[in-house]
């Protein structure tokens, strides 16, 4: 049983995944598998694949037929995965050759579920370094509900799973998966707040090694007409997440300003002015289900600001009668 299984599902990353792989293979910590899940790539990736697999036993590879994108490869990835640990890595991405060690080392010191640690992001022209600031079990889940805007969200990977190392019993016994970009939007999210709150047995090193590549236009940064019904799939999975766990409440503010950012996102608005009725409709319930704070004091909104009305209006072109206006209650 190897201590580290590594996923890494593979489309069409070019030539960055040859630096993928070196930096895998060359961990430090020697005692891990290598998992490619090759998604139907049409770039060469599967002879590269093939050829550090002849030279390195460590390696497996699945070929799906057709393209299932990221979650479905990491969930096969998942079932296949006999590490004592597992960590998911991006095809084009790199870290440091001890990030694994130190990640294993403090989840055995401290019998964790989870270990997380800081990142860096690679740009074109600069690399930033990217920590956590309290990275508390609260502040943590809180930043995974709020929207990825460091504006206001100072912990914007926590929303990431590349920087962690999970228990695979914890993953088997809370049968932990990860949600269809085809359905969802943000599949990473979903199954880290999941994962957090479902443990407390959580700890976290305060270093990077993760190197995020951003030169490249990733899937979840290009927009699409169906993009607000993703947005609302998410939402109810978030709130019921949160339901399950008895918190809701407790979150409701990260919540609201989540569902604001949707909705006022300057790309998105008009799309979702432009929704077929029935997801109208699934808004709308969620909206009123959530006592949405329009007026009063909120976190959100500054009381009768130009959002805030805004946001009135929009909410009125939703109204259905199951659902009326007096269901309102001040924020």
């Amino acid at each position: 049983m190897p201590l580290i299984s590594v996923i890494v599902p593979i489309h069409n990353a070019g030539d960055r995944l040859y630096e993928c792989l070196d930096t895998l293979i060359n961990q430090t910590l020697q005692d891990i598998e290598i998992i490619c899940i090759l998604d139907a790539p049409t770039d060469g990736s599967i002879g590269i694949v093939k050829e550090y697999a002849l030279k390195d036993d460590r390696i497996k590879y699945i070929i799906n037929e057709a393209n299932l994108h990221i979650a479905e490869s990491r969930n096969k990835g998942i079932s296949l995965a006999t590490g004592q640990y597992i960590g998911f890595s991006d095809h084009d991405d790199t870290r440091a050759l001890n990030m694994y060690e130190l990640l294993y080392k403090k989840a055995r010191e401290c019998d964790a579920d989870i270990v997380f640690s800081n990142s860096s992001i690679k740009y074109n022209d600069r690399t930033e370094i990217i920590k956590y600031n309290n990275p508390g079990k609260d502040d943590v889940i809180r930043s995974i509900i709020l929207p990825m805007d460091p504006a206001v969200n100072q912990n914007i990977l926590s929303k990431s799973v590349w920087g962690s190392i999970f228990k695979k019993a914890f993953i088997d016994t809370h049968a932990l998966s990860f949600k269809s970009r085809l359905i969802f939007y943000e599949e990473d999210t979903l199954f880290n707040l999941q994962a957090f709150l479902s443990t407390d047995k959580i700890h976290y090193i305060n270093q990077e090694f993760y190197i995020w590549n951003k030169q490249m236009e990733s899937e979840s940064s290009k927009p699409g007409s169906n993009l607000p019904i993703k947005q609302i799939q998410f939402l109810e999975e978030i709130r019921k997440y949160l339901m399950q766990a008895n918190q809701l409440e407790h979150y409701k503010n990260e919540f609201a300003t989540l569902i604001s950012d949707f909705i006022w996102d300057k790309q998105n608005y008009k799309l979702y002015t432009r929704l077929p009725k029935g997801q109208k409709q699934q808004l709308s319930k969620l909206l009123w289900s959530m006592r949405f704070p329009l007026f009063g004091r909120s976190k959100t909104l500054k009381f009768f600001s130009k959002k805030r009305l805004r946001l009135f209006k929009f909410m009125l072109s939703l109204y259905i009668t199951d659902y009326p206006i007096s269901n309102i209650k001040a924020g």
